[in-house]
Parts: structure tokens; C-alpha cells; sequence
């Protein structure tokens, strides 16, 4: 058993999931948020050939530059689709920056009823809502994100990889490890992986599983 932990290094020895999560929520949801922002801005601004619509996006730009956070939620809820969507996603990355989640996930709500935008965003608002909830010790909201990212994780979802994830830190976080390897394990194989999302999901793989040579090693000497 020793031989095992002596080929893991003292740091990943020491690392304990929540930690993890807690040290890098704010940058995995912060990376999500920005490309579909981005992403947004620009489909939505080769959309708007009409006056009201080139009005509505100067005065969105004015409530981005001046960051005016409380401008933002007021303006979606005045302005057409595409403006609103814009506004809710840039307002809750600006709440979870400040560490303000309950506010943050109000907005992931509105984001996620309303019926008016494209699917994709009420999919990220349910996958973003699924990260900040993910520390959560509350049953039922843990098994409600389940329900959405089991949704999210089919293939043919733009945002599968990241619900998955998901999926494999909410295994952890119940303490199934073997169902976190398996996930992980099903992510490490996916076509066209990023080098560094492998590599993280390589590093939780093996916390995984020193968890479960750890749990096996704990039984062994209960029953001797």
C-alpha cells in the first residue's frame, strides 16, 4: 500500500476535493461566462439592422462601461431578447465576482425561464447555476442540478464536457469515487480534449483513486 502513495506527490496527497473546487469555481465559471458573452455580443450585433435595436445596444454598451451592475438587471428587464440575455449573464458574472451567489443565481433562474431566448443560454444558466450550487449540503438542490446536468451531459450538448465534469465533482463530493473515475474516465476519452482540461481531469483521476485505495486499506484493517 505504501508503494502507492510514494508515486503521488505530497501536494496531490494533501489536496482535498472541496478545496479544489472552491480554488477554481470562480475561474472555470468566469472562462464559460466570458466565451459566451463574447459570443452573444457578436451574433446579437449582426442581428440588429433595426434603429430601436442599434438605440437599445449603445445604451447597453453605456451600462457595461460605466459597470453598473443594478443598470444591467433594470435594462434586461426592459429590453428585447437578445439585449437581455447579454445583460443577465454579464450581471451574474459581475455577483459572482463579488461573491454575491444568492443574487447570482436569481438571475441564472430568470435566465433559464425565459422562453424567448435560444436554448444554448438557458442550457449555460442551468449548467452555471449546477457550479455554484455544486458545494451545496442541501439534498434536494443537489439532486435537482443532477436532473439538469444528466440533461446537459448528452453528446449532442454543446456544454456536454462541462456537465459531465460536474457530474464527476458531485460523485466526489458524495464521496462515490469509483462513479468519479468512471466519469473521468469517460472525459480523458472524449475527441478533440484540451491538453489542460486533460490534465486536470487526470490529476482529480488519481485523487480519486488514493480516496478509494484509502477506503480499501480502511476496511481491511477493521476487519483484521
Amino acid at each position: 500500500m505504501a508503494d502507492i502513495f510514494s508515486e503521488v506527490d505530497e501536494e496531490l496527497r494533501q489536496e482535498k476535493i472541496k478545496e479544489f473546487w472552491d480554488e477554481n469555481k470562480y475561474f472555470i465559471i468566469g472562462s464559460i461566462l466570458a466565451a459566451i458573452i463574447f459570443t452573444a455580443i457578436f451574433v446579437a450585433w449582426q442581428d440588429w439592422k433595426y434603429k430601436t435595436n442599434m438605440q437599445k445596444t449603445a445604451e447597453l454598451y453605456n451600462i457595461l462601461d460605466a459597470r453598473d451592475v443594478e443598470g444591467l438587471v433594470k435594462y434586461a428587464k426592459n429590453s428585447n431578447a437578445e439585449n437581455s440575455v447579454i445583460a443577465n449573464f454579464v450581471a451574474t458574472s459581475v455577483y459572482i465576482n463579488r461573491r454575491e451567489e444568492e443574487k447570482a443565481l436569481n438571475l441564472l433562474k430568470t435566465i433559464q425561464e425565459n422562453r424567448n431566448i435560444d436554448k444554448i443560454y438557458r442550457n449555460l444558466a442551468s449548467l452555471i447555476e449546477a457550479k455554484l450550487l455544486l458545494n451545496s449540503d442541501n439534498d434536494k438542490q443537489l439532486a435537482n442540478i443532477e436532473k439538469k446536468l444528466k440533461l446537459l451531459s448528452d453528446k449532442n450538448n454543446i456544454w456536454h464536457f462541462s456537465a459531465q465534469e460536474t457530474l464527476m465533482l458531485l460523485a466526489s463530493k458524495r464521496k462515490d469515487y469509483p462513479q468519479a473515475v468512471k466519469i473521468a474516465n469517460l472525459l480523458i476519452n472524449m475527441p478533440n480534449i484540451r491538453p489542460n482540461s486533460k490534465e486536470r481531469i487526470l490529476k482529480l483521476k488519481k485523487l480519486y483513486e488514493i480516496k478509494i485505495a484509502m477506503l480499501e486499506n480502511s476496511k481491511k484493517e477493521e476487519n483484521n
